[in-house]
Formats: C-alpha cells, structure tokens, sequence
C-alpha cells in the first residue's frame, strides 16, 4: 500500500514543490469563486432522485457497490474504478437503443476503454471517435501509449475513427462538432479550464456524458457542475464510483421527498 502523506518525490524535486504550488494556488482561486458565487454551478445527484429506466438504474447501482472507499491514509484514485468499463458499457448501450450518432472518448490512454466502447458501437453499426494527442510528458503520458493503444484496437480498428490531437485544438472542435453524439466519454486534461471545455465541445451529444475523475478531482468535477449549468443536464454521481454523468437534456432530477411520501414514476428520457 503506497501511502499519499508524505509523498517522497517531494523531497528530490523542485519541479514538483513547483507543481504542487500552482495546483494549489489554482484550485483555492476556484474554491473562493466557487464561494463567491462567481461560478455558476448545478448539484451533483444521487441516482436515486432521476427518472432514469430502472434496469439501467439498478445497473448501475449495483455496479457502485461493488466499489470500495479508498482509507483516508490512501490515494483516492486508486479507488472506484473496478467497475468503470462495465458502468461505460451499461451506459454507452443504453445511449445506443435510444439515439442516433456515435461514441467519443476524449483522453484515450492506452485504449482499455476504447475497447470496451468499440465492442458496444460494433453491436449497434455506431463508430467511436478517439480523441488523443499522446504527446510525451503529457498528463500519464510517458511515450509508449499510442502503441499500446493501436494493440488494444486493434481487433475493432474499423469501427475507432483516431483523432491524433489535443481536445483543446479548433480543429479538434470542427471535427467533433460535424459528428452527431449518442455518448461521450470526458476524459482528458484534470484541469477546470479544460474539462469544462472538452465538455462544452460535446454539449450536442443527445444521450449521456460521463466525465472521470470527478471522486477525486476538485476541478474535474467543478467543470461538471458548471457543464451541467450551462447545458440544463443534471449532474450525477454515483457512490463510490471514480466517474459522474451529465443526463440527456429533459431527464431532470426529482425533487427531495420526505421519508414515507410516495413518488409518482416519471418516465425516461
């Protein structure tokens, strides 16, 4: 078991201490627009308060609790991800019985989950769009990823469309915005500036977006809020679950309702 306090890379490198200074200084400067009510922002739901199909609901809940919590002594994201393909894949299926377009995964890494989303899009004649600059000393990216990539892909390779570039790039948002979405998967740069803009870029997506990270990453799930507030999505998370989920427009949260006071059904979306 790695310990996260204290960290021993600290102790050698200055590049680090530098690193750690602008994070900070970046995520307290959100946190006081946050306070300050600068940042216009939805809550995050449980599954519970949304009208979403119950099988898929209890899909996924069931999937949550297969999660553990991560100790307070641990780092946190290592945790809630054992499940995620399966969730990924629950998801992506549904969007896929219910509306027209595509898959894009943006932040592809070495392809697990490219995978996983090829083999829903081959049973639903749908391509999935793989968005990734695997540019060395990038986040996670150390120089051998886009040819494990290729490997994991290769037995869908006729089905995975690979833009090459950063989500942040205009033509990266010419290229997505011409596709027509039925899921998006955000996972790209951990910073606010960006998530919120890999997730304004795919806001034409008719079914889900799910958005990583957001158990354990202040600023990833900011965007998400904020996403959800400019796009009228409800925002979801799910227990234990590493991952949270932008809902089609229209599948708006319930209100709360005392204990004991019954809920009328609601249809999906």
């Amino acid at each position: 078991m790695s310990f996260r306090i204290p960290e021993i890379r600290y102790l050698y490198s200055v590049r680090e201490w530098a690193g750690l200074i602008v994070r900070t200084t970046r995520r307290t400067g959100l946190a006081l627009r946050l306070a300050l009510g600068t940042i216009p922002v939805a809550k995050a739901h449980e599954l519970d308060g949304l009208p979403l199909d119950e099988p898929l609901k209890q899909t996924l809940l069931r999937l949550g609790r297969r999660e553990i919590a991560p100790p307070f002594w641990d780092a946190p994201y290592k945790y809630g991800g054992a499940q995620y393909r399966e969730r990924i894949a629950e998801v992506a299926t549904y969007c896929a019985e219910r509306w027209p377009g595509d898959f894009l995964e943006i932040g592809c890494f070495c392809g697990e989950t490219t995978r996983c989303l090829s083999e829903v899009a081959g049973r639903f004649n749908r391509r999935v769009i793989a968005v990734d600059p695997w540019t060395t000393g990038t986040q996670n990216c150390s120089g051998r990823e886009y040819e494990q990539f290729l490997k994991n892909i290769d037995p869908y390779r006729d089905r995975v469309d690979i833009v090459r570039r950063s989500s942040l790039d205009a033509e990266t948002l010419r290229i997505v915005q011409q596709r027509a979405l039925a899921f998006a998967l955000v996972d790209g740069l951990h910073t606010y500036a960006a998530a919120l803009s890999d997730i304004r870029m795919v806001e034409h997506c008719t079914g889900f977006i799910a958005v990583d990270d957001v158990s354990y990453g202040f600023e990833v799930l900011l965007a998400m809020r904020q996403g959800a507030a400019e796009s009228k999505r409800a925002a979801v998370r799910i227990a234990n679950c590493r991952e949270g989920y932008l809902c089609p427009k229209g599948m708006q949260a319930e209100a709360t309702l005392p204990r004991g006071v019954e809920r009328k059904t609601a249809k999906a979306a």
